[in-house]
C-alpha cells in the first residue's frame, strides 16, 4: 500500500511539473531581452581577424518575430563602439531550442559607412529567462570589405 501510495505521488508530481512548464513558455510574446556575446570577423579571404564583444537588446512583439539594436566594440584604441545595428529578427521555436535568424542595418562608425548584416544560430533556453547562443553569418557593403562573422553569447529574457 505503501509502495502505492508513494507511486501515485511521484506521477502526480511530475505531472504538475510538466503542465507548469510548457514549450509555450520558453519563448513568449512581448519579451524584451539583453544579450552579452563574444564577436569574431574575418576577412573573405582570411587576411585579416579581429574579434571583441556584443551588446544587444530588443523585444519580441511574437514569440516568433521581434526588433533589436547592437553595439560591438572590436578595437577601444579608437572608438569604444565601433559598429551599431538595427535588427529584424525571427525565430523557429522547437521546446527550447529556437533557430535565430538575424539581420539588418549597421553603421561601422570607425571607417564612416554603412554596412548590411546577417546571422543565424542555434539558442538553448536553461529557464525561461536564460539561454546560450552561437552564430555565424555575414557583413558587408557596397566596397570590398565583405566578412564573414562569428559569435556565442548568453541572453537573459524578460
Amino acid at each position: 500500500m505503501k509502495l502505492l501510495l508513494l507511486t501515485a505521488c511521484l506521477a502526480l508530481a511530475q505531472t504538475i511539473t510538466a503542465a507548469e512548464i510548457t514549450t509555450d513558455d520558453y519563448y513568449k510574446s512581448g519579451e524584451l531581452f539583453v544579450s552579452a556575446a563574444g564577436v569574431s570577423r574575418t576577412s573573405e579571404k582570411f587576411k585579416e581577424f579581429t574579434s571583441g564583444a556584443a551588446v544587444s537588446a530588443g523585444w519580441y512583439f511574437d514569440r516568433r518575430v521581434g526588433i533589436g539594436v547592437e553595439a560591438v566594440s572590436e578595437n577601444t584604441s579608437s572608438s569604444f563602439i565601433d559598429r551599431g545595428s538595427i535588427d529584424a529578427r525571427v525565430r523557429l521555436i522547437h521546446g527550447r531550442l529556437a533557430l535565430n535568424i538575424v539581420g539588418g542595418p549597421a553603421y561601422d562608425l570607425e571607417h564612416d559607412y554603412v554596412l548590411a548584416h546577417a546571422w543565424a544560430g542555434p539558442e538553448y533556453r536553461f529557464t525561461k529567462h536564460i539561454s546560450v547562443f552561437v552564430g555565424a553569418g555575414w557583413i558587408g557593403n557596397l566596397h570590398d570589405r565583405n566578412q564573414i562573422q562569428g559569435r556565442a553569447g548568453l541572453t537573459a529574457s524578460f
